[in-house]
């Protein structure tokens, strides 16, 4: 018998240790559930190392072969499962658009979906010069828009904050994504998030999102976004157990590990093809951005 075996007596006595009262707290807080992604993959490893090197019958090759070639053929379909989706989304979305006018305002209400950046994407990558945004009712609106100069260098919360703005993962000098609360005006494009339909399948799991923009005049029209967690294309086997509060015992589980999300599909990006915004990084329209900024700042002085 292959001694890596005892790996797999590790991993099964760790994982119904933690069905254990006191030592569940234990073995959570010492990441526990994460060993299988070690313990499993050295055993069939090992077994593999142990059958080439005649140290066990080369019989048990089939076993780390069935293991890490099941893998590569399940992670296949899922990602073959998730081109198809992506594919379909695309279709869908191909099919969706809305006029917005030059001088247009969009209000983005996103109370009931935890999804964000897509006003800061909007502001920073088309040539759309403000965005207002809902995350959370309690708080307001905010407006969202590419500033330069004083603006970026304020530090009063009260009226504004300012954030670092970024192209190609790099900080541009002299411009920032300023947030201010404010109130949109009543004619006004609306993107709704609808809250996130949940598909569950041991292949492809994942959450669909449908994004509704009207401006009250059109038809609505309705835009598809998805994150996926297709399979590793390395094993990561995961098992452990997890108490909330309150809860009286651990809930343990034992399967893929699948730690982030893939998107599918690019939401600013989505919502600008759908309303035909012009393509514009945010640093080409300096100029224009510095001169809307003075004639809203002559605005009140004209108006007497």
């Amino acid at each position: 018998m292959p001694r890596s075996l005892w790996f797999f007596a590790f991993t099964a006595v760790v994982y119904y240790l933690q069905y254990i009262p006191g030592i569940d707290v234990m073995l959570m807080i010492l990441l526990a559930s994460m060993w299988p992604v070690v313990t499993v993959n050295m055993g069939f490893a090992g077994i593999a190392i142990e059958a080439i090197s005649g140290a066990v019958s080369r019989g048990w090759l089939c076993v780390p072969l069935a293991y890490f070639g099941g893998n590569l053929m399940l992670a296949g379909a899922s990602h073959y499962q998730f081109w198809q989706l992506e594919r379909s989304i695309e279709a869908a979305n191909a099919t969706q658009s809305l006029p917005f006018p030059s001088e247009g305002t969009l209000v983005i209400d996103a109370t009931r979906s935890a999804m964000g950046g897509i006003a800061e994407g909007l502001i920073g990558r088309f040539d759309i010069p403000l965005v207002y945004q809902i995350s959370d009712s309690s708080q307001g609106v905010f407006a969202w828009r590419i500033a330069t100069g004083a603006l970026c260098r304020a530090r009063d919360p009260g009226k504004g904050t300012a954030f670092g703005y970024q192209e190609k993962r790099r900080l541009v000098a002299g411009m920032c994504t300023y947030r201010s609360k404010q109130t949109p005006p009543r004619e006004a494009v609306k993107l709704i998030f609808s809250p996130p339909t949940t598909h569950e399948s041991f292949l492809l799991p994942y959450e669909k999102h449908v994004l509704t923009i009207t401006d009250g005049k059109h038809e609505p029209i309705e835009l598809l976004y998805a994150r996926a967690r297709p399979l590793n294309w390395f094993p990561m086997p995961f098992g452990g157990c997890f108490r909330g509060p309150g809860d009286p015992k651990s809930a343990c589980t034992f399967g893929p590990l699948r730690v982030f999300a893939t998107p599918i599909g690019d939401t600013a990006a989505m919502v600008a093809t759908a309303l035909k915004l012009t393509p514009s990084p945010a640093s080409e329209r300096r100029q224009k951005i510095e001169a809307r900024a003075s004639q809203a700042a002559l605005r009140p002085a004209l108006s007497f």
